[in-house]
């Protein structure tokens, strides 16, 4: 837009007729609005909030073949003037001296309402403004301001901008002094909000262009409401509290109810699905197991996105990544070239065979689309050359093509949803807005016609902020490609289950503190197969000769329960997989029930608690997901009656944190001292953790490379006659449960109206360790509480066990590490649960170069700060020069940024356990080494009790 038309800053009410005025009121605001400004006030149990907007509004127009025009209340007249309970209306008229003997009349109406996000008294308020314009002709309107007043009393202003997008902003906080605040946002990623020398500036500039006929231009609008300063802040400067209230906002504007079940979602391209032909009996035979699969481990949905032979070709593609053969379930390019279309053609019967057995199994199928491809029914509208963004559809013959195309679709194939890439958009920026305003009108017009709607959004998705997913279903998972060349190694780790997983973490951290509600983000388990063969074919690719299965096999067995529990805990009610087990024969056959129970009982568990899940939020007095720390997110039902917290370390070691029950973790009940109970769901199920008084702070250890999720209850008062903490306690054989070859302090607590005699048993065994802390007697019960330290049996088994540093000269590290029987015997039972014929062929890939599979043998890593492949790192064991390899995430190629370190293969050593050896690892960079470690060795717990 030239400098002479951008947006203007003027006031923010509009003028009535004097002595006219209404008051509209929702939750709790009410708002009374007189000719010359709007009285505010919102009242809660926290505090109070007045607030004066004063007069005036501006919308900037262009009509045809003249220069853009001002329209306010100083250059219009009042017209109308309606008020009701809910809303206040004044229309204008506005002439423009086109030329000296042209006038254009444009009708403007201004609403404002008090609207929430329920229907208590105790729900939120928020102050609404839209308008709309309408005139004869054509004309642009190229933005508006809905508020520009002066605002007193303001002691600090923070502005939130979207944090993949840095110039699209969110809105802005205005702070007072009472603690209280007033934040306002543009609904829309154009919005611009800004707060100076006293002065409140909310509008938009985005250019909409209307043709004679086409009815009303509708503005965005724009929302006022109220928060509170907390003493814990975003990067941003938002306080979790302002952050909480906004996100409730962005809510109470969705267009879809609230779910009252999480997604579950197969993205099957994750599994490389484009390489199977599903015009062949062996392709369907192989997506069979891909459905089957899905509706095994409880997804409701999947990406459909085979290619089929009979109607499309990976040699016809002409999207910027070859894969237009999989569209529309493969009637993408007939659709394109307009040979296949729904308002004409029935979608063919062996599709639609897919569909229905989908169904069948409760899984729903998504249909992957690129909107903006050059679609030949478009030409006229074509603005670019660029694959895949190609079509203006901000025209509305283009839109409404579009819509009435996917509608049709969705009805004649059964799908159950879309899944949308490449982008919106196309052509010059100065068209994005209308182009925006379009996939609005289609999303929210499908959204109607089929409430159940799934929608996958990707590639520009996450650049939009919360204004873009007013509709269904989130944004777009880890912000970019999922490939693992494409965003690397952000954290190294010898599973790529767990390298996804603290990525994932990481962008899910800048969604949630960039404003977006729990609704819209996006988990991602597993991980995206690699797309490229260690041969370094692009198999099946578009315009690629070569078409096969590769890497089919691909399942990281222990890494996904840490990935899957970082997905719940960042993204709760979206949890899409990428590669599930299915592909792959032996993969499909032989996943332990154990795992299937675990990923089926964690999916049911995100459904039982979707409404604490909907309000966690990142812990802020911990770091974001970084190198060697401890990150986290927890949240708290509305009434505080349960909450969870999830804690994750990206480092090899044991690390403790320190949390305070407060609205750090989304405890919001107030009060200090209230007890609450904390049991262990994760990784010991069912562990007693004691008590935590609220606004009180407690300390938490994480073991190294593992995550701990802990549930946190009101403590109702006398529990049992016997408590147990620290360890898993079954009650009625008064057996407990710890960790193998680990010590724990048991804290023991015995009520009873009898005088307890000396000594703890725990099982049939007496603890001769056990120490009374306390004893105390209330007039009826006696109460002992003692500390044990059990010893529990069996040699120590966990994560990331290391091996010990005894010395250091020059650039070699010496150490001892030792291979037990315990190790030996859960690598022989594994091997027996889950016997995969793993294979060294290059077709269909070696299994052992992606170092997540053959979880039956014993690497030793050896863990770098920033490993670099091209180091000269060298090995000996024993005196004896040993073979060190690299792990790559991108499996057998060597692709830099993929590289997550060295590592010792010793597996044939382990039926010699015990075994003991001396290392020498000798590297260039000594400085930055930061231990060695076993790895595919994971917990283990017993009943036997070694000593108390």
């Amino acid at each position: 837009m030239p400098a002479a038309f951008r947006l203007l800053a003027s006031a923010g009410l509009a003028l009535v007729v004097a002595g006219q005025t209404a008051t509209v009121s929702s939750g709790t605001l009410s708002a009374t609005i007189s000719n010359t400004e709007a009285n505010l006030t919102w009242t809660t149990a926290g505090g109070n909030l007045r607030v004066t907007i004063k007069e005036g509004w501006s919308v900037i127009v262009q009509p045809a073949l003249s220069q853009a025009w001002t329209l306010s209340p100083a250059s219009c007249t009042p017209t109308t003037f309606e008020g009701s309970s809910g809303s206040v209306t004044v229309g204008y008229t506005c002439p423009v001296d086109v030329y000296p003997s042209a006038v254009v009349q444009f009708a403007v109406t201004v609403v404002y309402k008090a609207t929430g996000n329920g229907t208590s008294k105790d729900s939120a308020g928020y102050f609404d403004a839209s308008i709309e314009v309408v005139a004869g002709g054509n004309y642009t309107v190229l933005g508006a301001n809905f508020f520009g007043t002066p605002l007193a009393g303001v002691t600090e202003a923070v502005k939130q901008m979207v944090a993949f997008s840095s110039p699209r902003e969110i809105g802005s906080f205005m702070r007072f002094a009472d603690g209280t605040s007033l934040y306002a946002t543009v609904k829309t990623p154009f919005g611009l909000h800004t707060f100076a020398d006293g002065v409140l500036t909310v509008g938009y500039s985005g250019a909409t262009n209307h043709t004679a006929g086409e009815g009303t231009v509708v503005l965005p609008g724009a929302v006022l409401g109220m928060s509170f300063a907390d003493k814990y802040t975003l990067p941003s400067g938002v306080s979790v509290r302002e952050a909480a209230d906004f996100k409730d906002l962005i809510r109470a504007y969705m267009w879809t109810k609230p779910a009252t079940k999480t997604l579950k979602l197969n993205c099957a391209w994750d599994e490389n699905d484009y390489q199977i032909d599903y015009a062949t009996a062996a392709g369907r035979a192989e997506y069979k197991r891909i459905i089957d699969q899905a509706s095994n481990l409880g997804l409701s949905h999947l990406i459909f996105g085979p290619q089929n032979s009979q109607y499309s070709s990976r040699f016809n593609t002409t999207d910027g990544w070859g894969w237009e053969t999989v569209l529309w379930f493969s009637l993408g390019e007939q659709l394109r070239e307009g040979t296949w279309d729904p308002r004409v053609d029935d979608v063919p019967q062996d599709i639609k065979d897919a569909v229905a057995y989908g169904k069948s199994v409760g899984v729903g199928f998504l249909a992957y689309v690129y909107p903006a491809i050059g679609f030949q029914a478009l030409k006229d509208y074509f603005v670019s050359t660029s694959p895949g963004q190609i079509v203006d559809l901000g025209q509305p013959a283009a839109r409404d093509w579009l819509l009435e195309t996917m509608d049709l679709f969705l009805q004649k194939s059964g799908a159950a949803g879309f899944a949308f890439d490449h982008s919106i958009t196309a052509g010059d920026p100065s068209l994005n807005y209308q182009q925006w305003l379009a996939w609005q009108y289609i999303m929210k017009t499908l959204l109607e016609r089929h409430p159940n709607l799934v929608v996958d959004y990707r590639q520009s998705a996450h650049a939009w902020g919360p204004w873009h997913l007013l509709g269904p279903s989130y944004a777009e998972p880890l912000a970019g490609d999922e490939n693992p060349e494409t965003y690397g190694v952000f954290i190294p780790n010898f599973h790529q289950d767990l390298v996804t997983a603290h990525y994932l973490r990481y962008i899910n951290y800048w969604y949630s503190t960039g404003l977006i509600p729990m609704d819209r983000i996006p988990g991602f388990v597993s991980h995206q197969t690699e797309r490229t063969d260690d041969n370094g074919t692009y198999s099946c690719f578009g315009g690629e000769p070569l078409c096969y299965d590769s890497n089919i096999r691909d399942f990281d067995l222990l890494g996904y329960p840490y990935n899957y529990l970082s997905s719940i805990a960042t993204a709760g009610l979206n949890q899409v997989w990428a590669m599930i087990p299915a592909r792959d024969e032996a993969e499909f056959n032989l996943l332990p029930k154990a795992d299937r129970d675990f990923i089926v009982g964690w999916g049911n568990w995100t459904d039982e608690n979707i409404d604490v899940l909907r309000r966690m939020q990142t812990i802020t007095t911990l770091p974001p997901p970084s190198y060697q720390s401890v990150d986290g997110t927890a949240g708290f039902s509305k009434s505080c009656d349960k909450g969870f917290i999830f804690l994750f370390n990206t480092g090899y070691v044991d690390m403790a944190v320190n949390l305070t029950l407060d609205s750090s973790l989304g405890y919001t009940c107030g009060g200090r001292d209230v007890m609450y109970n904390v049991t262990e769901l994760y990784p010991m199920h069912g562990r007693a953790l004691g008590t935590w008084p609220s606004d009180t702070e407690n300390s938490f250890v994480v073991g190294g490379n593992d995550a701990r999720v802990l549930s946190v209850t009101p403590y109702t008062g006398r529990r049992a006659a016997r408590v147990v903490d620290g360890v898993q306690y079954d009650e009625a054989t008064g057996k407990i449960r710890g960790p193998t070859g680990q010590t724990v302090a048991v804290t023991v607590t015995d009520q009873s109206r009898q005088a307890h005699v000396s000594g703890v048993t725990l099982g049939d065994r007496p603890c001769r360790s056990a120490v009374v802390k306390s004893s105390s007697f209330d007039g009826e019960f006696h109460t002992r509480v003692s500390e044990v330290q059990v010893k529990f049996g069996g040699d120590r088994l966990a994560r990331s066990m290391p091996a010990a540093i005894t010395g250091q000269v020059g650039n070699s590290v010496l150490m001892n590490a030792t291979i037990s029987t315990g190790m030996r015997d859960q690598l022989t039972k594994r091997a027996s649960i889950y016997p995969i014929p793993w294979t060294t062929s290059p077709e269909p890939g070696n299994d052992y170069n992606a170092v997540w599979l053959v979880p039956t043998r014993l690497p030793m890593y050896f863990l770098y700060s920033q490993p670099n492949s091209t180091w000269d790192v060298s090995l000996t064991v024993n005196n004896e020069p040993a073979v060190l390899h690299r792990a790559f995430t991108s499996r057998g190629r060597n692709v830099s940024n993929t590289f997550t370190g060295f590592w010792w293969n010793a597996t044939e050593h382990v039926q010699q356990a015990p075994i003991s050896f001396q290392l020498n690892l000798t590297s260039p960079a000594t400085a930055s080494f930061l231990g060695a470690f076993w790895e595919n060795v994971v917990l283990d717990t017993t009943d036997s009790i070694a000593s108390c």
